[in-house]
């Protein structure tokens, strides 16, 4: 914490906190806690530095404390919560064995796939698993997928006839 406050100052005013003419008084200073504060430095990142300056360690800031000092958070929206980013798909055991006889019918075996499932690996047996659930699902709710979306213009009821081009034949 202490390099912290050491850094922040620098970012602040641009030099270190503590100078000496020798190495052995600018070691003095450090050890003494002893450094200057410019007046352009705000009074909310003076006292911040200064709890974190603490030549003490037991008494210094902790990180959870810097966090919640008003000089970190001044303008900062709040942390968003933690979002659980791990799939929970529901898929009844009727869709379940539909997908795994999918699965097997284009030669995936089906104990890799509910190992996979099982052991929650996610590798190539359970995300093809999922990817065929999410394509079920999505057309059970009529709600395709963005690659479901792309036909061929050929398809389109908008799109112009192709053209032909055809060589004249001679004889």
């Amino acid at each position: 914490i202490w390099s912290l406050g050491v850094v922040l100052y620098v970012l602040i005013c641009g030099a270190l906190p503590s100078d000496g003419s020798t190495l052995a008084k600018l070691r003095e200073r450090v050890l003494i806690g002893k450094y200057k504060v410019p007046f352009f430095m705000s009074t909310a990142a003076e006292a911040l530095i200064r709890k974190m300056l603490v030549m003490d360690p037991e008494k210094r800031l902790t990180l959870q404390q810097i966090k919640r000092d008003p000089w970190y958070t001044e303008g900062c929206p709040p942390e968003p919560p933690v979002v659980e980013t791990k799939p929970e798909p529901r898929i009844s055991p009727e869709d379940h064995e539909l997908i795994i006889k999918e699965l097997s019918d284009h030669g995936l075996p089906r104990e890799a796939v509910e190992a996979s499932l099982n052991n929650q690996t996610y590798d190539a047996y359970a995300a093809t698993y999922y990817l065929t659930a999410d394509r079920r699902s999505r057309r059970r709710s009529d709600h395709p997928s963005p690659l479901e979306k792309i036909r061929p213009v050929s398809e389109t009821s908008d799109a112009p006839a192709p053209v032909v081009f055809e060589r004249p034949v001679t004889s």
